[in-house]
């Protein structure tokens, strides 16, 4: 144990944890176009040359209350205020990720620094710096996620200080509007305040409109819901079924630590006292919460698995505190740990050069089909898998921002799709070449096969639409 807490009291000294972020991501700083969630910020930077911010966020789901089973205000409107400030310059887009992250793991520092030693502080940090949720959330522009860490950020940071309120209500807002499932911050936020007693009128006030926040934006998605029977990703929203995977989802490595520290408790191995007890109910729920969110399953190594990890992470630390004394459990949770930490951090680094290996691929596939496409003035985009939604409706946003104005068509053959999210799929994809997009496809009934060029996006495709065909390399 002192080689290691050795090694801890460098990491500490010279405050490397607040490098490894960018040593870790490195390669995310040179990452270029990909196919997953960056067709947004392209399409935003075009039409804002022409367009004003409010104009923008009009094409968003922000004014479609009730009609889709997503609405997050707080998301698109950073969303958008990003690509204003920093374009398409992906770059910038990646630094302000990491400088996110930073502002976590400094939170996770200074509220372990209140109850650990310098070293077990440096490793709790360096824990939550491994956890595998990182990986789909630093390379990627996208999720959702990235604005909620900021939120719980703010909102830790006021907490802390006992100050600056208005950064509880600003984080509070952000994270309720990037992520439904964080509709329970208020709540959270009330039984704290109730809790230590510090619940002022102005608190009450904010909590107040965090309250008419999550109201009206959990209503909107129920409206939503209630519609289809299905949440987006085509699972039922049935509340018996939701509870049956509660009960399930519980059965898993998140209820470990509380066996193990009300199993103590109760046979006076170890004594807990009231701020534990009700911190440990606390994160409970939130926990319970996810895990009746995502339809019983906690543990998926993504994104998702933000805030239930980090706040499992305070669980098994107070079991650390617990039983440190007891022979042999120091040691163990430090080897245990550190393999932890290593391997995630490998898997932060490999999931992170794959997605660079990723955006290269796609982009140069997208510059071959630009040079393709450009002297024609219709482009049929035709697939035939439903599991390719997503870049297949927004790859004229791509085309766009290479500079190509041509008339974009979509065409769905031979599909088959099995599941009901991939029947959903299926649905939306003829729909869009029914229907057309505004400002990005039109409708296939408007086609011209004359003076169209086909494009498409699985090798296997055996229909001619066009006079041209050209076969989209693959990217993934």
């Amino acid at each position: 144990m002192s080689y290691l807490e050795d090694i801890l009291r460098g990491i500490n000294r010279y405050k490397l944890i607040y490098l490894a972020p960018f040593l870790i991501y490195f390669v995310a700083f040179f990452n270029q176009w990909h196919f997953q969630d960056d067709h947004e910020i392209a399409f935003f930077n075009i039409f804002l040359r022409d367009h004003s911010f409010w104009e923008t966020l009009k094409l968003t789901e922000v004014f479609q209350w009730g009609e889709f089973k997503r609405f997050r205000p707080s998301y698109y409107s950073l969303k958008i205020l990003e690509t204003y400030l920093f374009g398409d310059h992906l770059f910038l887009w990646h630094l302000l990720r990491i400088i996110i992250q930073l502002f976590f793991l400094h939170e996770v520092y200074a509220w372990a620094k209140r109850y650990l030693s310098l070293e077990e502080v440096t490793f709790v940090t360096l824990i939550a710096l491994s956890m595998i949720f990182w990986r789909d959330l630093q390379p990627r522009l996208g999720p959702g996620e990235n604005y909620c860490v900021l939120g719980v950020s703010l909102i830790s940071l006021s907490l802390r200080r006992n100050r600056f309120k208005p950064l509880y209500l600003l984080g509070g807002l952000l994270a309720i509007g990037s992520k439904e499932n964080f509709v329970i911050t208020p709540v959270f936020l009330s039984c704290y305040f109730f809790w230590n007693k510090r619940l002022t009128k102005l608190d009450g006030l904010f909590l107040f409109i965090l309250y008419g926040a999550s109201l009206f934006l959990g209503i909107g998605i129920l409206k939503a819901l209630s519609q289809s029977g299905t949440d987006l990703y085509a699972q039922s929203v049935s509340p018996i079924q939701r509870i049956v995977k509660l009960a399930l989802g519980l059965i898993s490595i998140q209820l470990t630590p509380y066996l193990l520290l009300v199993g103590g408790h109760f046979t006076k191995k170890i004594k807990l006292n009231k701020d534990e007890c009700f911190l440990m109910l606390l994160f409970g729920f939130v926990i319970g919460v996810n895990l009746v969110f995502y339809n019983g399953k906690i543990v998926h190594e993504n994104r998702y698995d933000f805030p239930s990890l980090p706040l499992n992470l305070w669980v098994w630390g107070l079991c650390y505190l617990k039983f440190k004394s007891f022979k042999f459990v120091r040691p163990a949770i430090a080897f245990i740990m550190s393999f932890f930490i290593l391997s995630g951090v490998y898997r932060q680094i490999t999931k992170t050069i794959s997605r660079h290996k990723q955006s290269i691929a796609f982009t140069d596939s997208l510059e071959k089909a630009a040079n393709e496409i450009k002297d024609y003035s219709e482009v049929v985009i035709v697939t035939n898998n439903e599991m390719d939604l997503e870049p297949v409706i927004f790859l004229p946003r791509y085309f766009m921002a290479l500079g190509l104005k041509q008339a974009y068509y979509l065409k769905a053959v031979e599909l088959s799709p099995q599941s009901s999210y991939e029947k959903d799929l299926a649905r939306q994809i003829k729909e869009v070449s029914s229907d057309g997009l505004p400002f990005q496809i039109k409708s296939w009934e408007q086609v011209n096969s004359s003076t169209c060029i086909q494009l498409n996006f699985n090798s296997n495709i055996a229909k001619k639409f066009c006079s041209r065909v050209y076969e989209f390399e693959t990217y993934r």
